[in-house]
């Protein structure tokens, strides 16, 4: 539900073929991922960053604790995904199905801008570093029938 808390469990150990100390930030329970790399999901003073998580039995998307590893249930919705962070005004915007919403992190509250028309798909979300324009493609769905056994030959064109 929106607002639990997850306790962390943070692991830290050095890695024997490098010498690197490594931290693991989630445990085993359930799956945790980062949203994709390029965007923005860390706060402006590194005390959190937004993953998803399937660990309260659903998608959902989740704050982070960096010195903690606890998890902030953000949303609870059917299908959080492709998230990114407004460091400006400390505000998540993400997809859940076909809707773009945003979840503020000082209260938690959900606000459903757009609803992707159906037989459409969103790529990733973008932000500027001020927080003033979110940008992101909504593409059609087409069948495509490039498939070919080759690397990358299923992908979308």
């Amino acid at each position: 539900m929106k607002g639990d808390i997850f306790k962390g469990e943070i692991l830290t150990k050095k890695d024997e073929l490098t010498g690197v100390t490594v931290r693991k930030l989630t445990h085993n329970f359930g799956w945790s991922n980062h949203p994709y790399f390029t965007q923005q999901l860390i706060d402006k003073e590194n005390k959190f960053m937004i993953i998803v998580s399937n660990v309260s039995g659903k998608r959902q998307l989740y704050s982070l604790e960096l010195e903690t590893g606890n998890k902030v249930q953000l949303t609870d919705g059917e299908n959080a995904h492709s998230a990114c962070l407004d460091i400006e005004n400390n505000i998540v915007y993400y997809m859940d199905g076909n809707l773009l919403k945003s979840v503020r992190l000082d209260n938690l509250e959900t606000e459903t801008h757009l609803t992707i028309p159906n037989g459409f798909t969103t790529g990733i979300l973008s932000i500027t570093n001020d927080g003033r324009y979110l940008a992101f493609s909504y593409i059609e769905k087409i069948e495509t029938l490039t498939q070919s056994g080759a690397i990358y030959s299923s992908m979308r064109e």
